[in-house]
This record gives structure tokens, C-alpha cells and sequence, in this order.
């Protein structure tokens, strides 16, 4: 089971404010990836996680983060894709960018620039 499916059969947590685990970054790590294909993968468990939510009910403001994280995953696809002229896959991570875009802009109304350099990486301009 995906960890959204395991997040939504759970009756009851616990939020313990003390540090049980310790995550360590990599360079290299799947999700700090430069690879373009390899994001796309990322953003097709967004849309698992995202059909898995639906089909539970999770709130509007759950779902509409998700789809921020899922359209900001995208755009790093799709600037990678930019950064390797592989137009195929900015063409699919752009189509990902396009599908949750109002959501990423509602939620980044406070940073223009994030806004401006997301539409701009939706672009194909080699």
C-alpha cells in the first residue's frame, strides 16, 4: 500500500512533539533529482495520491495542497526537461504544470516570482 492509502485507514493519531525521526538529505536522492523522467514518476504518485484522497473525501484544502506540490514537481520536471532538450517529457510535464496551475497560483499569491518563473518554464524555448 501506498502511504496515502495506509494515511487514510488510520482511526486515530497522536502528534508527539519530539524528534523520533531523523531524515537525511541526499544530493542524489530520488525526490533532489535533476532527472526528468525521474520527477515525472513523482508526479505520477501525486495522481495516485490525489485519486486516492478523492475516492476518500479529504478536504478541499488537503487536496489543494497536494496539487500544488503535484504542479510544483512538474515544473522542476519540466525545467529539467528545458536543461536537457528533452521536449517529450516537457511536453508531459507541462500538461502536469497546466492541470493544477490555478492551485499552484492560489497558493503562492504571496511569492510573484514563483509565479512568473513557473509560467515561464512552461514554455518550450530552446
Amino acid at each position: 500500500l501506498a502511504l496515502a492509502e495506509v494515511s487514510l485507514r488510520v482511526r486515530r493519531a497522536l502528534y508527539l512533539d519530539r524528534p523520533f525521526y531523523h531524515y537525511r538529505q541526499r544530493v542524489d536522492s530520488g525526490c533532489h533529482t535533476g532527472n526528468a523522467k525521474a520527477l515525472l514518476d513523482w508526479v505520477k504518485a501525486y495522481d495516485h495520491v490525489l485519486e486516492c484522497f478523492a475516492e476518500a473525501s479529504v478536504s478541499a484544502e488537503i487536496m489543494l495542497y497536494v496539487k500544488r506540490f503535484s504542479a510544483y514537481t512538474a515544473s522542476r520536471a519540466a525545467k529539467a526537461a528545458l536543461a536537457s532538450k528533452d521536449q517529450i517529457s516537457h511536453q508531459k510535464a507541462a500538461a502536469a504544470m497546466q492541470r493544477y496551475q490555478a492551485e499552484y497560483e492560489a497558493t503562492n499569491q504571496m511569492y510573484p516570482n514563483r509565479i512568473r518563473a513557473f509560467r515561464e518554464i512552461m514554455e518550450w524555448r530552446i
